[in-house]
């Protein structure tokens, strides 16, 4: 008997260990450490109150910092773009050696229309700083002049009146406008009745027709437009010294089951095709240019890709 107790003793451990795996599986053990080890590192925070505000605002601003970089993230790289089926829209740029810009010269455009089958859509917009009297202190405003396709091929509906149509967009046709939901606020104190009323834009009379929602983001981060009217391009595509010619910002979506690359590949074919047809004088256009099919979300974020994602992992590491 002593042996096997002796034994025994020896497999189950002595009393003082037995009592503290008992206490350790005991209900609120975990609570009651947890609450120790906070009074202990309170008293130690005491004694060192330098040590203490230098922890406090490290801590805040770590955390502050991390909250920032990820809002940005979050915003640009990571969150669904506030658009109809964002993932079918792209940004359609030509890219030459001697013509770096993010536009595509108006004829190119309007012809792309309907010869590009890549896209069930193709809208544009190109924009001025233009002034608008007529309600309350003259102010300097952004216009947007945008095809009548744009603003249903992102799935906006205005909050009053209504959009123009394709009939409507185009030379001669009538003077209209849209106001942004900001300028409806400032300078027409948000008056539900504005529709119908007349402005004057660089001497121009201009109908409003439509006030769009509060929540509708431009597709272009460093613009903020304040009036959209109809784009009113050309039909005729040609190209030659005497027509004026506008840099259209080209938005696309693509048709059901095509991908950008392809799209970017029947791009290359119409400029190819394009260019060839250019008058003498217009090969700085033409000449290496490279179209460029992107998603709307990667073409937006741009630059800022990889320094977002760095910040973030420094402030997180």
């Amino acid at each position: 008997p002593s042996e096997a107790r002796r034994i025994a003793l020896a497999e189950i451990g002595g009393l003082e260990q037995v009592k503290q795996a008992v206490r350790e599986n005991r209900t609120g053990t975990s609570i009651e450490l947890l609450w120790q080890d906070v009074r202990y590192g309170m008293r130690m925070l005491q004694r060192n109150p330098s040590f203490t505000w230098s922890a406090v605002i490290t801590l805040g601003l770590g955390i502050g910092a991390t909250t920032s970089i990820f809002s940005a993230v979050y915003s640009l790289l990571l969150r669904p773009l506030p658009y109809s089926k964002p993932d079918q829209l792209v940004s359609v740029t030509g890219q030459s050696p001697k013509f770096q810009s993010d536009v595509l010269v108006s004829p190119d455009f309007v012809a792309a229309q309907h010869a590009v089958k890549s896209f069930s859509q193709l809208a544009g917009y190109w924009w001025a700083n233009r002034n608008l009297t007529g309600s309350g202190d003259p102010v300097r405003i952004v216009w947007v002049g945008a095809t009548a396709n744009l603003l249903p091929m992102l799935g906006v509906t205005p909050q009053l009146g209504r959009i123009f149509s394709e009939r409507e967009d185009g030379p001669g046709g009538p003077s209209m406008i849209i106001l942004s939901n900001r300028i409806w606020r400032s300078q027409f104190q948000a008056d539900p009745k504005v529709i119908g009323k007349s402005v004057t834009i660089d001497g121009r009379e201009e109908t409003i027709i439509g006030v769009l929602p509060a929540n509708f983001s431009f597709p272009n981060y460093g613009l903020e437009p304040d009036v959209y009217a109809p784009a009113d391009l050309d039909r005729d595509t040609s190209v030659s010294p005497e027509k004026p010619v506008l840099g259209i910002f080209t938005i696309g979506r693509l048709g059901p089951t095509i991908r950008a690359e392809q799209a970017q590949s029947e791009m290359q074919t119409f400029f190819e095709m394009r260019g060839r047809a250019y008058p003498p004088g217009f090969e700085f256009l033409s000449n290496g240019r490279q179209a460029v099919v992107e998603s709307l979300r990667r073409h937006l974020a741009c630059d800022d890709r990889q320094p977002l994602w760095i910040l973030l992992a420094a402030v997180t590491g």
